[in-house]
């Protein structure tokens, strides 16, 4: 028991460490303009980059939009921002998705009840998957791995889940870029 509540001060300690750091490297990028310059040759690539590294990171779940004031420090466009962010995740999610799917045989043969019991969600109605992959992906601060994975053992097709999974993870990013802007502007 005190080790879950051990690893559970670790988690928002570095989630805390990433949004402390994420408002240093603002500040700092506010202020220089070789910082500036530097982020600003990254750009929209380096917004997607970051997003897809954080997207697949399912260990430290750091939200990528913490990290939107940086680059609107650096005179990028927000709203871009949060679409290359949006992309980046979805690529990320789409790895996981796949992994998911390569992976079906293994955790049949080595989880066969685990898997049985999962695969029953595939006779739900399919507004109920629609449903819980937006809710999920909007608004619960854990990687969408942990929902895409299953999906993809269970051997939904992507196209059943994307457009969904897409609009929760532009709302998601929307939603933490526009906080982290607001937050950040209390202490500038």
């Amino acid at each position: 028991m005190a080790q879950r509540y051990q690893r559970s001060i670790i988690v928002i300690a570095v989630i805390g460490l990433a949004l402390f750091g994420a408002f240093y490297v603002t500040q700092y990028i506010e202020s220089h303009a070789e910082a500036q310059a530097l982020l600003t040759d990254f750009g929209y690539p380096g917004a997607l980059l970051l997003a897809f590294v954080f997207g697949i990171s399912a260990v430290i779940p750091v939200p990528p939009g913490s990290f939107a004031p940086a680059f609107v420090a650096a005179g990028l466009s927000l709203p871009i921002i949060i679409v290359m962010l949006t992309l980046g995740t979805t690529l990320a999610d789409l790895v996981g998705y796949y992994l998911g799917q390569h992976s079906r045989e293994f955790i049949k043969e080595r989880f066969p009840r685990t898997y049985r019991l999962v695969a029953q969600v595939r006779d739900k109605p399919a507004i109920y998957l629609y449903v819980v992959v937006f809710a999920y992906a909007a608004f619960v601060p854990l990687p969408n791995e942990a929902l895409v994975i299953p999906l993809g053992v269970i051997g939904y097709h992507i196209r059943s889940f994307i457009i969904p999974l897409v609009l929760a993870t532009l709302t998601n990013h929307t939603a933490t870029s526009l906080g982290a802007a607001a937050l950040f502007s209390l202490f500038t």
